[in-house]
């Protein structure tokens, strides 16, 4: 749909503004269903258009990011392309380092949101800080990397090492916000500052992890040896607390094989999308038409059933007594169980062959959560998915609990509140985040954000091109229909081709038609790649993606033609 200024204020800046700041502070958080890398990007983009589109920020306006993760990098250089230079404050010493580590954990742009959304691609097409599907590490590299040489020389150097204490809109006034941190200085010294400005932006992530202190593992971003303990220990008892996506993950690492790094999922997605998608394309018909299997079809109808009484009040929530979910609660979660189920006995063969050969050992696992079921909302369908697997072989792995310290020992307490020991020889405990947000904002409701930032309002706003290159024309390129826009995406479409598709891609572009496209050549190493992709791409970075043939090329070769020449 097209971006007005009433959807501007509705869709994307009610349920992102601050109750305390007003018009002058939004939330770029990672709130919302099924919440991944590119949804918080896509967020960040449409908060920072929709704020300038309904004059909530104006040209010569001061603006602060608070948080220099992915959502604050990529709306500081969104403010930018539009005339408005931010300033970033980051407690870290620079910004994008969070994942530095994380060899261990996928990203792909469309993972937590299959079959949601009506678009599937292992890459991004936003008009700047584009990635493929990787490691978070090698994702949030290549990212750092376009930051620093492209970017950073044009901006306002992020403040680092500094802690946000207080924001609250000025005293005098009222005609902007006070921003109150404590910056660590070079010999170790903090000093308190403030600033003034004129809008807010806060995107300070999900924070620290809690209850770590029960867990044998570090915070989900830091590496660790589930993949060792699952292959070589072979007598070894786990035991994961959490049914968020964090805890459906690494209890997934501990019962299947080739999960490492995301692996086993994505080739799950790639056999359950539709025919087409399991063949190269051949040419651009269907490129904005997104088909779904019988299986992804029954999903979404499930978690968009489920989406819709979610919303609805719950008298209960909030009631500290209700530590095992409320009545609503539990029965959302028994629904999702019942519709998993029924999924994963329809699946075709060739799927349910994949998951069959790639679980091993379940009666080694058990997963604790707190409601009849480990069925979330909020979860990823495909974590969701593979849970239910395990559960179609062993419905033992599940027990409803929580993991709590009981004289110095990590205990179960069950609903009827008896308590049992864990002896189980490796523990994760992934109960949620402090949400840091809530540190400097009373009233903030995680669970109506959960709610209100949807994941529909974020995907499916359609902002008009050059929506972000009036100010920055040399680095960001967001027009379709321009020759720059193909070549500015070259360099990491070559990347994508050689170290995931192991081919080639060359540019082509139509002076008739102001269009363009990357066509790869088809070789068996690009055929193998639907597994690691989650099927072949219609798209590149937002450019249609052709394939062609080695026998082809006299019939037709790509070339990059200048526009304007013939």
């Amino acid at each position: 749909m097209e971006f007005s200024v009433g959807d501007a204020r509705s869709l994307v800046l009610e349920p992102a503004q601050l109750s305390e700041l007003g018009d002058f502070g939004f939330c770029i958080g990672p709130y919302g269903n099924k919440v991944g890398f590119a949804f918080q990007q896509r967020r960040a983009l449409n908060i920072s258009y929709a704020a300038h589109l309904s004059e909530v920020i104006r040209p010569g306006s001061r603006v602060a990011v608070l948080g220099g993760g992915l959502a604050g990098t990529t709306a500081c250089v969104a403010l930018a392309g539009m005339g408005l230079m931010a300033e970033v404050f980051e407690t870290r010493d620079r910004v994008l380092k969070l994942q530095l580590q994380a060899l261990h954990r996928l990203l792909h742009p469309c993972y937590n949101s299959w079959p949601m959304t009506e678009r599937f691609a292992s890459s991004t097409s936003n008009p700047f800080l584009n990635w493929y599907v990787d490691t978070a590490k090698r994702v949030t590299d290549a990212l750092y990397e376009e930051w620093e040489t492209q970017f950073a020389p044009e901006l306002p150097k992020p403040k680092t090492r500094c802690a946000i204490k207080k924001v609250e809109i000025c005293s005098i006034n009222n005609d902007g916000v006070i921003v109150h941190y404590e910056q660590t200085l070079e010999d170790n010294t903090v000093e308190l500052k403030d600033a003034k400005f004129d809008a807010v932006f806060v995107a300070l992530g999900f924070g620290d992890e809690v209850d770590l202190d029960l867990s044998d593992e570090s915070t989900y971003w830091v590496p660790d040896a589930i993949g060792t303990f699952r292959e070589k220990e072979e007598d070894v008892k786990f035991v994961v607390s959490g049914t968020g996506d964090g805890g459906l993950i690494d209890c997934g690492r501990f019962m299947y094989r080739k999960v490492e790094g995301g692996k086993l999922l994505i080739e799950v997605i790639a056999s359950l999308r539709h025919y087409t998608y399991r063949k190269p394309p051949s040419d651009v018909s269907g490129f904005d038409e997104y088909k779904l299997s019988p299986t992804e079809e029954n999903i979404r109808n499930l978690e968009r059933r489920i989406e819709s009484k979610n919303k609805a009040h719950d008298p209960d929530i909030g009631n500290p007594d209700l530590h095992f979910g409320t009545p609503k609660q539990n029965a959302i979660a028994r629904e999702l169980s019942e519709g998993y189920q029924e999924i994963v006995a329809a699946l075709p063969s060739r799927c349910r062959n994949i998951l069959d050969a790639a679980l091993y050992k379940p009666e080694r696992v058990t997963l604790i959560g707190n409601l009849e079921t480990p069925f979330s909302p909020n979860s990823a369908p495909i974590n969701k998915l593979l849970v239910a697997h395990a559960l179609s072989v062993r419905p033992e792995i599940y027990v409803q609990g929580r993991v709590e310290n009981f004289r110095g020992q990590p205990y179960i307490r069950r609903p009827d509140n008896r308590r049992r020991k864990i002896t189980a020889d490796r523990k994760v405990v992934r109960h949620g985040t402090k949400a840091p947000i809530r540190e400097l904002f009373d009233s903030f409701d995680v669970e109506a954000a959960r709610k209100t930032h949807t994941l529909q309002n974020v995907i499916d706003v359609k902002l008009p091109p050059a929506a972000f290159s009036s100010a920055l024309p040399d680095v960001v390129r967001d027009q379709p229909d321009d020759f720059e826009f193909i070549k500015a995406r070259l360099a990491k479409a070559e990347s994508f081709a050689k170290k995931v598709l192991g081919t080639a891609v060359e540019p082509d572009w139509d002076n008739d038609s102001g269009s363009g496209t990357f066509v790869v050549e088809t070789n068996d190493a690009y055929l193998k790649s639907a597994r690691k992709t989650g099927g072949f791409d219609r798209e590149l970075f937002g450019v249609p993606l052709i394939a062609q043939r080695r026998n082809d090329q006299d019939a037709y070769t790509p070339a990059v033609k200048t526009p304007g020449v013939t």
